[in-house]
């Protein structure tokens, strides 16, 4: 896999399973917000539509929280068929949570086999 500026191109064609984990670190101390990472695909290197997301809240006490969400997706053409990641928090106070030492928000793609 490649990235440039957020989308990601695949090496080669073929069936690929894709798991796309988002974590989130809420500083809210009391109230309820909801989170949301979004798994967009492009089959035309234009046009990205949710392929899957998954949603997450966090209520009350600081924490974190994470959403995991996967596809399935047939890669044919590898200059049109593309993905992009999305997080979406609902207050400044909520961050995307990161770590060089585990995944807590990332995404693994793993080639299933020939398309």
């Amino acid at each position: 896999m490649t990235e440039s500026s957020g989308t990601f191109t695949f090496p080669q064609t073929g069936i690929y399973f894709i798991i796309y984990q988002a974590s989130f670190l809420s500083h809210t101390g009391a109230g309820h917000e909801a989170h949301f990472s979004e798994l967009l695909v492009t089959t035309d290197n234009s046009s990205y539509n949710t392929a899957n997301n998954g949603w997450t809240g966090t209520s009350g006490s600081d924490g974190y929280t994470s959403t995991v969400t996967h596809h399935v997706l047939d890669v044919t053409n590898t200059s049109n068929v593309k993905v992009r990641l999305k997080v979406n928090v609902n207050s400044s106070s909520t961050t995307t949570a990161g770590d060089s030492g585990i995944t807590l928000t990332g995404a693994t793609f793993i080639r299933l086999g020939d398309t």
